[in-house]
């Protein structure tokens, strides 16, 4: 079983959910680093996931999406400096932890996800998609487990037609996936 898990929703979950906010020595934010941190170690623990694979959104107005329509996400604010330092924290935090994270500045998490999982599919692994964003159930195939949270859903992107990549293109950022990391 492969676990590909979609890092972004649980930042911002974490993020906008802990209560006081958290913060290190120096005074910097570390709440949404600490509710990532502790979401992904207890993944880790109940599960025990022989691979597994986090992927982090670093697209924002840069990537292919945005070159097919300019208004694409032009409805979201971009995310605040002192949670943009977090996200670096949490792919860090990941490569600590030996786990295979991924990041593009012309894919997005769903369209590095989606490759994965073909991939996955094409070595006769069965995977499992975690998380928030309903979006990702396209990619959900025979035999796969989601982790979808069906009652929390983003906003609309204003894409119209709105897909996940097309599965005919996946192979196109499988150039990302070659390091994933087998777990013992």
């Amino acid at each position: 079983m492969v676990y590909l898990i979609d890092a972004s929703v649980y930042i911002f979950r974490a993020w906008y959910a802990q209560s006081p906010p958290l913060h290190d020595a120096a005074g910097n934010p570390t709440h949404a680093l600490y509710g990532f941190a502790r979401f992904l170690s207890d993944l880790i623990e109940r599960r025990v996931p022989r691979f597994l694979a986090v992927a982090f959104d670093e697209s924002r107005g840069s990537g292919h999406r945005h070159a097919l329509l300019p208004s694409y996400k032009a409805n979201r604010e971009p995310a605040p400096p002192e949670l943009k330092r977090q996200f670096a924290l949490c792919r860090e935090f990941c490569r600590h932890l030996g786990v295979a994270e991924f990041a593009s500045s012309e894919y997005e998490a769903d369209d590095l996800i989606g490759t994965l999982a073909v991939r996955a599919r094409d070595e006769g692994l069965r995977v499992t998609v975690v998380t928030r964003d309903k979006d990702l159930s396209q990619l959900v195939g025979r035999g796969d487990r989601s982790g979808i949270d069906r009652r929390c859903g983003r906003q609309h992107s204003r894409c119209p037609g709105h897909r996940a990549q097309d599965r005919r293109r996946a192979h196109e950022p499988l150039r990302l996936a070659r390091g994933t990391v087998r777990r013992p």
